[in-house]
């Protein structure tokens, strides 16, 4: 009789009995329902069989030869590749102390002899169903526990990652307050530089004031007394008569030629130290050589004939001094 109520879900069911009746009768009752099924005459062949070839289900007789169903049972549990195969036991007997048998040895159902179809059909669907929702629930369990690996493994990376953000920041924090430092330092340098540099630079103004007032002083100093025994002179000279003035003139020349020197070595240092003051601009001319020579030379012939002559022109300047 064929179940409507559930599609055949061709199971591999093992039907395991010593009796070639029982075999045929459930063999026939499973192939009608759709399942697969594989036979075994004894406990040692059963476990050859499913240990190769482990089966969705295994309906097993408890009474027979040799290995009984409960040793049978026992070798299957404490095989990894078996253990976790439903078994549902076959009985002729129907004490409480054989279900018990078999539940300790890990039986999870009976089926008893006479053979009930209807019976044995719900009994193996309502084993196959538990067995395929455990393992798809131990299929779940293992994708949960697969997903909260992962979700700690994100966690514990987030973590890190938040560990070596908040490194990194105070890292960065650490080197912005010492640049931070650094350039206040640096800031309070350039503003004490700066003082430092305003401070000479009024004392260079205050010293170049100074320099220049220094020079109007000389200058005037020098010139006045200076103008003062050239305008004497001239006026000793020309108010003696000539021919008393004859042994004069040889003095008062030298007089006139001192002075003249003065004057020209005072020029020389008010030029120099307007120079250095930044107060005077030069003007470049073209020099003849040959020419300058020459008048040099003459100037020293001059001189050395005690005969007046016309002096040299000095620094050109386009200050003016007196």
């Amino acid at each position: 009789m064929k179940s409507n109520s559930a599609t055949p879900s061709l199971a591999n069911i093992l039907i395991v009995d010593d009796v070639p009746d029982n075999l045929r009768v459930l063999s026939q009752v499973l192939l009608q329902q759709g399942y697969r099924v594989r036979k075994a005459t004894n406990g040692q062949f059963a476990l050859n069989s499913a240990q190769l070839m482990p089966p969705d289900l295994i309906l097993l007789d408890v009474m027979m030869p040799e290995l009984d169903g409960y040793e049978a049972c026992r070798f299957l549990k404490a095989d990894e590749r078996t253990r976790d195969i439903p078994i549902i036991f076959i009985t002729a007997r129907d004490d409480i102390e054989s279900k018990l048998m078999g539940f300790e040895v890990g039986g999870l159902d009976y089926i008893t002899k006479p053979f009930d179809v209807q019976e044995v059909v719900v009994r193996v669907a309502t084993q196959l169903k538990v067995s395929r929702l455990q393992k798809e629930l131990q299929l779940q369990k293992e994708q949960l526990e697969q997903k909260n690996q992962q979700l700690e493994q994100e966690i514990s990376d987030r973590i890190t990652a938040q560990t070596e953000l908040q490194n990194l920041n105070q890292e960065l924090e650490t080197k912005v307050e010492q640049r931070t430092q650094e350039l206040r330092l640096r800031n309070q340098e350039l503003i004490s530089l700066q003082k430092k540099l305003e401070i000479s630079l009024k004392k260079e103004q205050s010293l170049s004031e100074m320099k220049s007032q220094l020079i109007t002083t000389i200058s005037h100093e020098f010139r006045t007394p200076l103008t003062v025994i050239m305008t004497s002179n001239e006026l000793i000279k020309y108010k003696i008569e000539k021919q008393q003035t004859q042994n004069l003139d040889r003095h008062l020349n030298r007089v006139n030629e001192s002075v003249k020197r003065i004057e020209q070595i005072l020029n020389s240092a008010i030029v120099l130290a307007q120079a250095e003051s930044n107060l005077i601009n030069f003007e470049p001319q073209i020099l003849n050589l040959d020419l300058f020579t020459i008048t040099v030379f003459k100037a020293h012939v001059f001189q050395a004939w005690d005969v007046e002559y016309p002096p040299l022109g000095g620094v050109k300047a386009s200050e003016s001094f007196g």
